[in-house]
């Protein structure tokens, strides 16, 4: 008979192989049905700022405008086919049609195509103007929100300069760049610093508008915007009223020199 006694620690730890593996697996298996938002902590969502919501709605606006006018060129290249459509076709002479009958019924073919142009082309017209309008419409209230966010910081920059409305509109700046100042999140202090510096406030505005935005983008990213002063109507704080030093306290058993000293020292009854 054999001598197991060897042989039973390798099946032990082949069981414990097992059973690790099996707990191994119902691990994988609850991470696998468990739900995503237990296993990775999801961030929430970050609110937009101020300055990204207007850039938002300025890409939007522009962009509104770029597929408007797009539109607007397509209607017109459209006009243009029918103008030379008609132009083409020539309007029927009774000599080139053996009887009156024929040539009757080619002018009402004429007619009548002539027509439909006509309707295609008011059709036309009036869809290109309703684009052409939209545009406007669109331009204005970019115009609109410029000028608020202007308006703003101004009143808010007269808090920051006691002499803003002095300076700042002052700068010899070109209609193109006093509008990108308009739009900027700082752009009252950038306006001020070009009151400031009126050779580079007319050096950006003889700059091509790209060149023109980097440079009030530098200016604005190198500002130190100076904070508004507070002021407070509290009174002033008291000051305490500490005793003498060294003054003694007035007793009846004082001694002569002890009350004089009481005496010199400010004491009083």
């Amino acid at each position: 008979m054999e001598d197991n006694s060897q042989i039973a620690p390798e099946t032990e730890a082949t069981e414990e192989v097992v059973v690790e593996d099996a707990a191994t697996q119902a691990v994988d298996v609850e991470e696998q049905d468990a739900p995503q938002s237990e296993l990775e902590p999801q961030e929430e969502p970050r609110q937009k700022s101020r300055h990204q919501r207007r850039r938002e709605a300025r890409d939007r606006l522009l962009e509104e405008n770029r597929n408007l006018q797009t539109k607007v060129e397509e209607a017109n290249a459209r006009l243009a086919a029918l103008e030379v459509e008609q132009g083409a076709m020539a309007k029927p002479a009774e000599a080139d049609f053996t009887t009156f009958e024929e040539y009757q019924a080619a002018m009402s073919g004429w007619h009548a195509m002539q027509q439909l142009d006509s309707r295609n082309k008011a059709t036309i017209e009036r869809e290109a103007q309703e684009h052409q309008e939209k545009i406007q419409r669109n331009t204005e209230a970019q115009k609109r929100e410029l000028a608020n966010n202007w308006q703003t910081q101004a009143a808010e920059a007269k808090e920051r300069y006691t002499d803003f409305e002095k300076v700042a509109y002052t700068a010899p700046l070109s209609a193109e760049v006093s509008e990108m100042i308009a739009g900027m999140d700082a752009g009252a202090d950038v306006a001020y610093q070009l009151g400031l510096d009126h050779e580079a406030a007319r050096q950006i505005s003889s700059m091509p508008p790209l060149e023109a935005a980097m440079a009030l983008g530098r200016i604005e990213a190198g500002l130190s915007v100076p904070k508004p002063k507070k002021s407070t109507n509290a009174p002033e704080p008291i000051t305490p009223v500490t005793p003498t030093a060294g003054t003694e306290t007035y007793s009846e058993n004082m001694s002569p020199a002890q009350y004089e000293k009481w005496r010199q020292s400010g004491g009083t009854f």
